[in-house]
Parts: C-alpha cells; sequence; structure tokens
C-alpha cells in the first residue's frame, strides 16, 4: 500500500515540475548552483531510501502473510482428515446400525418362530396325551375283555374236569388229528 502512496507522490511532483513554461525551467536550471542540487538529490536518495525500507516492510509483510495463508492452508488440511475420518465414522456406525436392524428383524423372526413351534409343540402334546388317554382305555377294555373270556375259559374247563367223558372224548379227537398229520406228512415224502 505504502509503495502506490510513493509512486502518485513522485508521479504528482514530476507533473508539477513539468507544468512550467520550457523558458522558465531553463532560465531556473542554469540558476540554481550547486548546493541546490545536493539539496535535490539528498531529498531524492531520502525518498529512494523510504522506498527501499517499504519494500522491505512490504517483502516482510508478504512473507509473514504467506506463511500465516501456509499455515492455514496446513489446518485446513489437517481439518479435512479429520472431517474424512469423522465421516468414516459416522459411515460405519451407520452401517453397524444397519446390521443392528438385520439382527433385531432375524431375532424378531427367530422369536416368532419360535412362539410357532412352541404352539406346534402344545398341539402335538395335547394330541399325544388324548391318543394316549385312547390307548390306555382300549387297553384296560382289551385286559377286561380277554380277562372275562380267560374267566369264561376256566369255569368252561373247571365244568369239563367235572365231566371226563367230554375229556376223553376230546384227547380222541385230538389224537385223531396228530394220526391224519403224521400220516399227511409221511405221505408227502
Amino acid at each position: 500500500m505504502f509503495k502506490y502512496k510513493l509512486i502518485i507522490v513522485m508521479f504528482l511532483g514530476m507533473i508539477s515540475c513539468n507544468t512550467q513554461n520550457k523558458e522558465v525551467l531553463k532560465e531556473e536550471s542554469c540558476e540554481l548552483d550547486n548546493h541546490e542540487h545536493k539539496h535535490i538529490l539528498s531529498q531524492t536518495d531520502s525518498i529512494l531510501n523510504l522506498a527501499d525500507d517499504g519494500f522491505e516492510v512490504m517483502k516482510k509483510e508478504k512473507l509473514e502473510q504467506r506463511t500465516f495463508v501456509d499455515s492455514l492452508q496446513h489446518t485446513i488440511e489437517i481439518e479435512q482428515y479429520i472431517i474424512y475420518d469423522l465421516n468414516k465414522e459416522v459411515d460405519r456406525r451407520n452401517s453397524v446400525d444397519v446390521d443392528l436392524q438385520l439382527t433385531m428383524e432375524e431375532l424378531e423372526n427367530a422369536l416368532i418362530k419360535c412362539e410357532e413351534k412352541e404352539k406346534e409343540l402344545s398341539y402335538v402334546k395335547e394330541r399325544f396325551a388324548l391318543k394316549s388317554e385312547n390307548f390306555m382305555d382300549e387297553k384296560v377294555y382289551l385286559i377286561n375283555f380277554y380277562n372275562n373270556k380267560i374267566d369264561s375259559l376256566v369255569k368252561k374247563i373247571n365244568i369239563l374236569e367235572k365231566d371226563t367223558t367230554i375229556i376223553d372224548l376230546l384227547e380222541e379227537n385230538t389224537n385223531k388229528k396228530r394220526n391224519k398229520k403224521r400220516n399227511k406228512k409221511k405221505s408227502e415224502n
């Protein structure tokens, strides 16, 4: 900024010097003595020194600005990496949430299937208990039926034992049947 102000001041000074008549300038230039020339040269040197100092200040400021900008650039890059890492973590957590949601759905489905199996098992238990009861009833009926038959046969045997003629007759019939079977076997051989 200082550089531009200095250039403008020098430019205005040059313009103001050039606006005088050429004749007046020639006369004045001749009239100037050596002392005045030295005075102008010293002013010019001081102006140039000021300009050099300004340039040095501007170079330092530019270097500081460049260092500051580089520092900001580095900070921005670090922040971008941090943001990238945070985005990756957010994505990972979102995928974990999705996986957990799927797992929850699977668990709910498994629970529903277990409840269905429990109902089915309960139904099978009831049917088994009913069949078991029916089987026991049938078994009791058959036992009673055969007990009655056995009792009836025992009574008949007792009656038959009393009547020996019938037993003899039965023995004869059984012997005849045995003999017939033996004879048949012999004839077949």
